[in-house]
């Protein structure tokens, strides 16, 4: 899977606070935004995101990793700009 792809949904996640919401701001299936998210936290090895009745927010975790995703994408924006 594509690391991007993970960070970009995560991303999504993080600013919109629902799976369902970010699902449809990506054109993804919500089965496709979990498997993102799981495969994501699999990858740094711990939860990013605490899961409520009512949405998503991050862990300090998930901050810090979201933090340099924010950056990175606004990185690339300036170079394709």
């Amino acid at each position: 899977m594509n690391k991007w792809s993970e960070l970009r949904t995560a991303l999504h996640v993080a600013d919109l606070g629902t799976v369902s919401a970010a699902a449809t701001a990506l054109g993804y299936h919500r089965a496709t935004v979990n498997r993102h998210i799981d495969a994501l936290e699999a990858e740094i090895g711990a939860r990013i995101f605490l899961r409520h009745a009512k949405g998503y927010t991050l862990t300090e975790i998930g901050e810090d990793v979201l933090q340099v995703a924010r950056t990175t994408k606004e990185l690339t924006d300036d170079l394709a700009g």
